[in-house]
């Protein structure tokens, strides 16, 4: 299944990366712009030597209507 990589990033996200993924690594962050990795979490990724990825969403920690955030799963594989 195609899809179970993402679903694993979307519950890693809510959840944090669970016993029984096949995820090696995972980077969790918030950001307001999805358009570039922040370079904390682009540097984290390119040291792990890993070469695929699963991205997954899930709701911010806080709900703030003023400003949109993101918060983002990256599992490395």
């Amino acid at each position: 299944d195609a899809s179970a990589p993402a679903q694993e990033a979307e519950q890693a996200c809510a959840q944090g990366l669970q016993p029984w993924t096949k995820a090696r690594s995972m980077v969790r962050f918030e950001t307001p712009d999805l358009r570039q990795l922040p370079a904390q979490v682009a540097q984290q990724i390119r040291n792990s030597g890993l070469t695929r990825a699963a991205v997954g969403a899930c709701a911010p920690r806080a709900n703030n209507p003023a400003f949109t955030t993101y918060r983002v799963a990256v599992l490395l594989y």
